[in-house]
């Protein structure tokens, strides 16, 4: 039986996702009600990554991709995430139907308010936005999240190779 995952930050863009985990197929899409994206999950590389914060603020609402994948995949994604990230089940509707879903979010112990996102992490996440066709003032307000530049080159370099994927892939 497959697994049913929402993804809100890196892993939105196709792309990311099926190269992480091939099995991955998009589902649908969905805005979540009181809650946030905000990049306040401290990473072992001196960044911060995106993490889908519940507010229970009726003006606040995210939006996010469901993936259908494989179970024996989840494990590689569950190792990719890794430490920093909880995992989290909700029942979203997608297609007009409530289904199932687990998530990541940032552990409390992770919590790095005001660390910037490297570059092309913050690329990533905009760029899946903007490939679901989220609403503009959405994507407006991740792109206004100040990013930093990643001092590994190496990183900096493959990372820039995925994003020239993404920006060539095409449903």
């Amino acid at each position: 039986m497959p697994r049913l995952y929402l993804a809100y930050g890196s892993n939105l863009h196709p792309t990311r996702l099926i190269e992480r985990v091939p099995s991955a197929r998009l589902v649908g899409t969905t805005r979540l009600d009181g809650y946030r994206v905000v990049f306040i999950k401290r990473s072992h590389d001196g960044s911060s990554k995106a993490n889908l914060l519940f507010t229970d603020e009726a003006h606040h609402a995210a939006y996010a991709a469901v993936y259908e994948m494989a179970v024996k995949e989840k494990l590689v994604l569950d190792a990719i995430e890794g430490v920093g990230y909880d995992e989290r089940e909700l029942q979203v509707s997608v297609n007009g139907e409530v289904v199932d879903v687990f998530t990541y979010v940032a552990a409390t112990t992770h919590s790095a308010p005001g660390l910037a996102p490297y570059d092309w992490y913050h690329a990533l996440v905009t760029s899946g936005a903007s490939h679901h066709g989220f609403p503009t003032d959405y994507v407006e307000e991740l792109s206004a999240v100040p990013a930093q530049a990643d001092p590994d080159t190496k990183r900096r370099k493959e990372n820039a190779a995925l994003l020239e994927r993404v920006a060539q892939y095409h449903d």
